[in-house]
C-alpha cells in the first residue's frame, strides 16, 4: 500500500481528525494534487526545509487541539 492509499484509508476512518503530512520524493503537480485530494493536510517534496515542516506541524497541532475546535 502506498502513501496515497494509506492517507485515503486514514481519512475514511471515523473519529477525530488526524493531521497528515506527506514527505515524499514524488514532486509532480499531479502527485501533489493527488496528495491533497486523498486528504493530506500538507505535502512536502524532497529536498525539504526542516524548519518549514516544524512550523507546519506546530500549526496543525494547534488547529487539532480541542480548544481550537470549540470543544
Amino acid at each position: 500500500m502506498d502513501g496515497f492509499e494509506t492517507c485515503r484509508r486514514l481519512r475514511g476512518c471515523n473519529g477525530h481528525h488526524l493531521p497528515i503530512v506527506m514527505l515524499t520524493a514524488l514532486d509532480t503537480d499531479e502527485c501533489r494534487r493527488k496528495g491533497f485530494d486523498v486528504g493530506a493536510d500538507a505535502y512536502f517534496t524532497k529536498p525539504f526545509d526542516p524548519e518549514e515542516i516544524v512550523q507546519t506541524l506546530r500549526m496543525l497541532i494547534e488547529q487539532s487541539s480541542p480548544d481550537s475546535r470549540g470543544n
